[in-house]
């Protein structure tokens, strides 16, 4: 996962606060959030797969019905 890709998920599912609210959601500190969104460390596989299952969960619940 790239950097963009981690900061997009992550407003995605936290919002546009989501540099402060993401971490507790992933199980990570906030060092670590900003070190993924800046490039400093690689998003293990394990916080991208959670990272993308959080995402599709967040759009089942945009979509209304049908």
């Amino acid at each position: 996962m790239t950097p963009a890709e981690f900061a997009q998920h992550a407003e995605q599912i936290a919002g546009p606060r989501w540099r402060t609210a993401l971490g507790p959601m992933i199980g990570k500190g906030r060092t670590q959030v900003w070190e993924y969104a800046s490039g400093r460390r690689p998003v293990p596989a394990t916080v991208e797969k959670l990272m993308r299952q959080l995402a599709k969960l967040k759009l089942a619940k945009r979509t209304p019905p049908r």
